[in-house]
């Protein structure tokens, strides 16, 4: 599936003109967000949703005739590229015959007191974040976690300062994974079943967007992250109690030897990468 190279042509001379004259007069014609909402979830599925969502909000503001406004523009510069440059969309025509990969996701946010990590919503000083992954190949008969420590002032550099950070936390130890497991785990063009325990990430990663725009950043790089590997996620509620990685990210590793022993599976501790899923357009 592509765009008509007719639509492309339009879709990016308005876009051009909007990033050329500096003015939203063309930003704000809820008839030019409407088509690119059409033609971009058509053709790319959830990448672009977070992008569209700026200009859309900009629209219904009634940003005519004055500057962009600073966070409209790279979401129109990112739009623009995105119908000029990004591939055909593909559909498989036949069920994928190698096994799913399945992942775990979790976080938690809290700080160390003197009767140990109180995990609250109450803003402090001294609080960090804290994720954690589990993921499994049974074609390879293989188990790989991960999790990272995220302390005040990088939550605060990364999400900008707030009062609590758990639902940034849940959709980054969500999108962790397809960028830390490439170089140990065979996931491009795999089905991928992926559970979660935070019913607001799961909306967020099951539509590509959300209202909070740190949210926003991780799922919108994720989709796109996603299509580039040609994995196909399927996101699924779990109960925080039958959740493993909620072990990982509690520095709790009893899971190590019960999946070597009971499932005989090898496991290995990867690195977490967090720089690619942050980006800085919306």
């Amino acid at each position: 599936m592509s765009i008509k190279p007719s639509r492309r042509v339009n879709l990016m001379a308005d876009l051009g003109e909007i990033l050329k004259s500096g003015t939203s007069s063309v930003c704000s014609s809820g008839k030019l967000v409407g088509k690119l909402m059409f033609c971009i979830i058509s053709q790319f599925g959830k990448v672009g949703r977070a992008a569209l969502r700026v200009m859309r909000d900009s629209a219904a503001r009634g940003d005519t005739g004055i500057d962009v406004r600073p966070e409209v523009r790279p979401a129109i510069d990112f739009l623009y590229k995105l119908i000029d440059k990004f591939p055909r969309f593909t559909i498989p025509a036949f069920p994928r015959k190698r096994k799913p990969i399945y992942i775990w996701s979790d976080a938690m946010f809290g700080w160390e007191g003197l009767d140990g990590i109180n995990y609250s919503k109450e803003p402090v000083e001294n609080c960090f974040g804290r994720i954690g992954f589990i993921a499994i190949d049974l074609e390879t008969n293989s188990a790989i976690y991960s999790f990272k420590t995220i302390e005040k002032p990088l939550l605060d550099e990364l999400f900008h300062k707030s009062a609590n950070y758990i639902g940034e936390l849940e959709a980054l130890g969500a999108a962790v994974p397809y960028y830390s497991l490439l170089t140990y785990m065979d996931i491009k063009d795999r089905n991928v079943l992926h559970f979660v325990d935070n019913q607001g990430a799961l909306w967020a990663l099951t539509r590509g967007d959300c209202r909070g725009r740190n949210s926003a950043r991780i799922v919108h790089a994720l989709a796109e992250k996603q299509l580039e590997l040609g994995v196909g996620v399927w996101y699924e509620y779990v109960e925080s109690a039958a959740n493993i990685a909620d072990l990982p990210s509690r520095l709790e590793f009893s899971f190590i030897a019960d999946l070597a022993s009971q499932f005989n599976l090898s496991v290995t501790y990867v690195p977490s990468i967090l720089s690619d899923a942050l980006p800085s357009f919306i």
